[in-house]
């Protein structure tokens, strides 16, 4: 396997992954809480 082909290979991966877990986090609303409260929504108060 030549490095360009691996590269390729990595990089989609890596946007695969990255897309997925956007359209995860999206549909379960943790960028709503976010957005709302910041990161004391998304943990409580500690």
């Amino acid at each position: 396997m030549s490095g360009k082909k691996f590269i390729i290979i990595l990089l989609s991966s890596l946007f695969l992954f990255g897309l997925s877990l956007y359209i995860y986090m999206y549909y379960t609303g943790w960028f709503d809480i976010f957005l709302e409260s910041g990161f004391k929504g998304l943990y409580g108060e500690k």
